[in-house]
């Protein structure tokens, strides 16, 4: 079904994105996890709570319009919410159905990006990884690697250790262990199916893992307790500039009853 509704853009202040973020997890608005069974209303109740829904989007003021429910969407949302900002969050399906959904669940730090000298961003990596295994506990998780090596390979046992160690500095010892150094036989205790022949020894490191869809989830319901609004299989087909002066925009959206 289609509808069409009117969201107002309030005029940003000059200094609104320099405005620091509070920090510690007690002002930020921790991750939620909702770990509890919800029971699903009536169908009819939830048609009048997407109808509320989507008048309060129209009704309301807003300083953001985010479209897109994946991590970075959510992100954003969460983002402009901790600026004092009411930010509108329209998804097209379910929230973190896209790339967020199919990525590899790792919080890492950029171990790759040492090749290519990059160290900015392994440092600004491993420390977004150390904030977000302080604020969601919950969702993320330590992990361990074993890198094996075998005879032959561009990177030798030396060089993958260095490699480690210095991913490790630069992370400032953030709580994950120590990258350790295994001969052939030590490897063959840790992972006795690997495979046997040319193995020249391996590296343990540690990294980190969450659940993408849950942590994207989490973020948005963040964002919503600081004031944020979400939509979900709400998808944008058009906007329209009603006004410059009023920054009122028109914005054509296909509403899925179907997935009531």
């Amino acid at each position: 079904m289609l509808y069409i509704i009117t969201i107002t853009l309030k005029k940003l202040r000059k200094n609104t994105i320099d405005t620091p973020i509070p920090s510690g997890i007690e002002k930020r608005g921790q991750y939620k996890k909702k770990k509890q069974k919800i029971k699903a209303k009536p169908l009819n109740q939830r048609k009048q709570i997407r109808m509320d829904q989507l008048t309060q989007a129209e009704s309301t003021p807003v300083d953001v319009v985010v479209i897109g429910g994946g991590i970075t969407g959510a992100g954003c949302l969460l983002n402009a919410s901790e600026r004092n900002l009411r930010g509108l969050l329209l998804e097209q399906n379910d929230y973190s159905s896209g790339t967020s959904w199919a990525s590899t669940k790792l919080i890492h730090g950029g171990l790759r990006y040492l090749e290519t000298f990059d160290f900015k961003l392994v440092f600004e990596s491993c420390k977004e990884r150390k904030r977000l295994l302080k604020e969601a506990p919950d969702l993320t998780h330590r992990l361990e690697f074993l890198f094996p090596i075998y005879k032959g390979q561009r990177r030798g046992l030396w060089t993958v250790w260095m490699g480690t160690w210095l991913y490790y500095v630069l992370s400032f010892f953030w709580n994950l262990g120590t990258p350790t150094r295994h001969g052939s036989k030590g490897t063959l205790e840790l992972e006795p199916e690997i495979e046997k022949e040319n193995l020249e020894g391996s590296v343990v490191y540690a990294d980190a893992q969450t659940s993408d869809s849950q942590l994207t989830v989490s973020t948005i319901l963040s964002a919503c307790d600081l004031g944020g609004m979400a939509l979900n299989y709400v998808k944008v087909k058009r906007i329209e500039d009603l006004s410059k002066s009023l920054k009122r925009f028109m914005f054509w959206i296909e509403f899925q009853e179907k997935n009531l």
